[in-house]
Formats: C-alpha cells, structure tokens, sequence
C-alpha cells in the first residue's frame, strides 16, 4: 500500500497504528467484559471470570498482549493505551462497587481497589516481572497455565477482601 493511501485513510502513520490498537484492544475488552457479565453472577464470580479471560486471552496471545500493554509508541497509540485502560479500569470499578453495595465485599474504595487489581493482574502475567517461558493453557505444550491464573485469581480475590 503506497503510503499516499495510508495518509489518506488513516491521516498518518501514527493514525493507522491508532486504529489498529483500538480494534484490537476493543476485541480482548470486550471479550472480557463478556465473561465477567455471564459466567458469575457474584462479585467473586465476575472477577474470577474477569480475571480468567484475561489471563487466558493474554497468555495465548503473549506477544499481542505485551504488545499492547508495554511496546514503546506514540503519542496517538499511548493516548489509545490509556483509553483501554481507564475501560478495564472502570469494569473492574463497576464489579467491585456491586461486590461492596450487595455486601459481599468489605467496605472498601473500589477505584483504589481496581487498580491494585489491575497491576496485580497484568504484572503477575506479563512484562519483566512474569513467567519467562510463555504458557499455552491448553497443555498441548505441556504446560498449563491453570496454576498460575488459580494464584492470580486468589491473589486478586484476597486483595478485594473476597471470602476464598
């Protein structure tokens, strides 16, 4: 593609990669979203859920999911960056805002809380702090993942005061 036409579509450069990480970090959102909204009905169940889809999603896709949370880029695309995550951020928000009105969870300021989730998540499975050997989950290449989002998960569920 002549590069004339990528300015013409997209605006510039930094534009198309814009528009590439929007759609891509629309997809695993979403994708998450909809695992916390039906398969838990419970606070802990939605961020078991939550925590699960994440977990799975980015350890199948290690490189796409380092590549939207850590890779150096522009301004458009940090701008891009920051909008997913106030999205994940506010999901997270919403959860354990229901988890402490229905009760369920001590009384606790969940936006401080949801970005304690958020860090304990994303460093526990990506980035230079995590596993170096990247895990399938499927065990197909002999390695499950299962253990590591089991201590995720009860670290996320512990943080927010859940009953494990």
């Amino acid at each position: 593609m002549a590069s004339g036409a990528v300015e013409r579509q997209f605006g510039s450069y930094d534009d198309l990669l814009a528009a590439v990480f929007q759609r891509l970090a629309a997809t695993e959102l979403a994708a998450v979203d909809h695992a916390s909204r039906t398969h838990g009905s419970t606070a802990t169940g939605r961020l078991t859920a939550l925590v699960g889809a994440f977990a799975t999603r980015a350890l199948h896709g290690r490189h796409t999911a380092e590549a939207l949370l850590f890779e150096p880029v522009g301004a458009r695309v940090n701008q891009e960056r920051l909008t997913c995550r106030r999205q994940y951020h506010a999901l997270i928000v919403g959860i354990i805002a229901d988890g402490v009105g229905s009760g369920e969870l001590p009384t606790r300021n969940p936006t401080t809380s949801a970005r304690a989730v958020t860090g304990t998540v994303v460093e526990s499975l990506l980035g230079h702090l995590s596993p170096t050997v990247p895990v399938s989950g499927d065990g197909r290449d002999g390695k499950d993942a299962t253990p590591l989002i089991d201590e995720v998960t009860e670290l996320v569920l512990r943080l927010v005061g859940a009953r494990c």
